[in-house]
């Protein structure tokens, strides 16, 4: 085990971090944080990005464009299914 002035030197004097074990509940922490980040910018920029296509556009190539979507999204969950 490293004491924490060999620990301090070691963050300072090399470009690598010393391996210290991460606890589980600090790597579940920053995956709930990164989660949350995905859906609350998909819930911002998906109906900006379908707007902006349907007014650039017309509403059928965005509708198609958000089917395909959903049936890639299904044919994927389903593969991990089986």
């Amino acid at each position: 085990m490293q004491t924490i002035d060999e620990l301090r030197r070691s963050i300072i004097d090399s470009d690598t971090l010393p391996s210290i074990p991460t606890p589980m509940i600090l790597r579940q922490g920053e995956v709930v944080g990164v989660r949350t980040l995905t859906l609350n910018a998909s819930h911002t920029f998906i109906p900006l990005a379908s707007g902006a296509l349907s007014a650039a556009l017309g509403m059928a190539p965005v509708f198609v464009l958000l089917a395909a979507g959903l049936l890639t999204g299904a044919w994927f969950s389903r593969q991990q299914v089986k």
